[in-house]
């Protein structure tokens, strides 16, 4: 490795000191579970209001599933989860389970409803 490269790789920055692979690693995990937090701080809140006050807020749901599917998808696209061929079945009969039961749950609430 050249000087050039060994300067660029211990980058220093005023929050952190120097850069080096121990510093990302941490920074990234840290960020992880800060994200995972929200997602389900803000999956509980919309669970305790949709009871409380009846409104399921939607909005703030959709973006639990998103960044829950978000945070899969790369993982699955870097074949860090669902590497085995066997679990990928399982989640894909999973999904498909949880669709038509929503599915069938859309229609008992819209043939309730509309009585």
């Amino acid at each position: 490795m050249s000087d050039r490269n060994k300067k660029d790789s211990k980058k220093s920055v005023l929050l952190y000191g120097a850069i080096d692979e121990r510093t990302k690693s941490t920074v990234y995990q840290s960020d992880a579970y800060m994200g995972r937090f929200l997602l389900f701080a803000i999956l509980l809140d919309v669970i305790y209001r949709g009871f409380k006050y009846g409104d399921p807020l939607y909005d703030l749901l959709l973006i639990v599933i998103i960044g829950g599917g978000i945070s899969t998808f790369y993982q699955i696209k870097n074949k860090i989860f669902a590497n085995n061929s066997n679990f990928r079945k399982g989640l894909f009969f999973l999904i498909a389970l949880s669709l038509i039961s929503a599915v069938v749950m859309f229609l008992v609430l819209f043939i309730f409803a509309h009585r």
